[in-house]
């Protein structure tokens, strides 16, 4: 079974251009005060100009693929190449479940938290913990709801696809 989440276009490009109008307003200060502040925006302004690609890229121009076939996979996708990022036996799956605000407070007890979400918002995420090497690990991913019926299917017996 394969799904792509759809992009959530709008908030990536909020957060870009929240980005882009932070890095103009502290560019227009650092022309106003003495050198010290002078250099400090200036440096503001190139992080936020800096964040705003980093929200493009992210957000704007690549796409998640979810796969479960033999093992679950997730295919990250430009319109120039699509790489795998994500590949998990079965047998190393622990748990699946629903990222909630008791979660969210948590995060912090994975070694790793892999976020491949296509959106800026955590709405309707997923959270599927993993142990490879005697470490627990997370990725956090948006699937919907009959790509979640059909991991929990494989997930709750001792089937493997």
């Amino acid at each position: 079974m394969r799904y792509t989440p759809p992009k959530n276009i709008k908030s990536g490009v909020s957060l870009s251009t929240a980005f882009i109008f932070g890095s103009i307003f502290f560019l227009f200060f650092s022309t106003v005060w003495g050198d010290f502040l002078s250099h400090l925006f200036k440096i503001i302004s190139a992080v936020s100009f800096a964040l705003s690609l980093t929200a493009i890229t992210r957000f704007l121009t690549f796409s998640y693929t979810y796969i479960a076939d033999d093992e679950f996979l997730i295919v990250k996708s430009s319109p120039f190449s699509s790489k795998t990022v994500c590949r998990l036996y079965y047998t190393d799956i622990i748990e699946l479940k629903k990222l909630s605000s008791q979660e969210k407070n948590k995060e912090k007890a994975y070694k790793k938290l892999y976020n491949y979400c296509p959106s800026v918002s955590r709405k309707n995420a997923y959270i599927l913990i993993y142990n490879i090497g005697g470490e627990n690990n997370a990725v956090l991913f948006t699937p919907d709801v009959y790509f979640v019926n059909y991991l929990e299917k494989y997930l709750k017996s001792d089937i493997i696809l």
